[in-house]
């Protein structure tokens, strides 16, 4: 039997993130870039925090949506399409 049969894989990649930080200091992803293509956030639809990550449920100005995941030790940002 295939080993992998049954797992589930995510696509995970190390995106650019611009964030704006409020009044509050709280940083949220407006935009992120995949190599030349830059991608504008039109809304936040939910964020939370997991042990040393915190995540942002975005949807985009095309109407996609997508997790940006922020590990805040390496301060490094993944991006893993999401469905509905």
């Amino acid at each position: 039997m295939n080993e992998s049969a049954g797992k589930q894989t995510r696509a995970r990649r190390l995106v650019e993130v611009d964030c704006y930080a409020g009044s509050r200091a709280e940083e949220t992803p407006r935009r992120f870039r995949l190599g030349e293509r830059q991608v504008e956030i039109a809304e936040v639809i939910q964020s939370w925090l997991e042990p040393g990550c915190r995540y942002f449920k975005v949807r985009d100005t095309e109407g996609s949506l997508h997790v940006l995941r922020n590990d805040v030790v390496s301060d490094l940002w993944e991006l893993t399409k999401a469905r509905g």
